[in-house]
């Protein structure tokens, strides 16, 4: 089936000798519309195409402008489900 979920991406800017670098770090909203395929009970195989909504850089970076997120899923049972 088809879905629709928000993600994002928090990075801390990278540290040279314990001092934070210029132009590194900062955060990304995605909304990421997606499609979902069980082919086994408990099994899962997706894809979402993810569109930025909110960038927030910080300095002079590249960011991303789309991605691409493909996984899948199981679940287990721990306690007899």
């Amino acid at each position: 089936g088809a879905y629709l979920e928000f993600n994002g991406a928090v990075e801390q800017p990278a540290s040279r000798n314990a001092d934070p670098l210029a132009d590194t770090g900062g955060h990304t909203l995605f909304v990421s519309p997606g499609l979902q395929l069980i082919p086994l009970p408990n099994w899962a195989i997706e894809a979402s195409f993810q569109l930025p909504v909110v960038r927030e850089l910080r300095g002079v970076q590249l960011g991303p402008d789309w991605a691409l997120a493909i996984g899948a899923r199981a679940v287990f049972y721990l306690l007899g489900g």
